[in-house]
């Protein structure tokens, strides 16, 4: 029997890197998980083909591709409803997931601003199915 997420909406986990605390520069990896409604197959093809596009675009004007991009970036807060493993620095306290409290944390990282855009294509291409 072949089963098919319907839902289309799962939690993802998104590989982060982190400087120890205690002053010594290491760095850890840590997995955070974001729950993401999937793309379907031909919302994948376009969100590829516009990313390229904008990407070719970008290297022959020199136009800074990060700025390009913002449009899929917002399309992909959309389909971000939930996290596990955002916690606050100071309180040790997981933080309770908002919209604003996603863009705040996106704002504050570029490396998981990425990795959360990046994670949505992959989250959708790799969604399980059961045999």
């Amino acid at each position: 029997m072949f089963k098919v997420n319907a839902k289309r909406e799962l939690f993802y986990p998104i590989k982060l890197s982190q400087l120890k605390d205690d002053g010594s520069g290491e760095v850890n990896t840590i997995t955070i998980k974001i729950k993401y409604k999937l793309l379907t197959r031909k919302e994948m093809q376009d969100l590829v083909a516009h990313s390229k596009k904008e990407i070719e675009l970008a290297a022959i004007n020199n136009t800074e591709i990060d700025e390009l991009l913002k449009d899929d970036e917002k399309s992909v807060l959309e389909r971000i409803t939930d996290w596990q493993g955002i916690v606050d620095y100071e309180t040790g306290k997981e933080i309770p997931f908002s919209q604003d409290a996603l863009l705040a944390v996106m704002e504050e990282s570029h490396e998981f601003a990425a990795k959360v855009v990046e994670g949505l294509y992959f989250a959708s291409r790799d969604l399980p199915v059961k045999n």
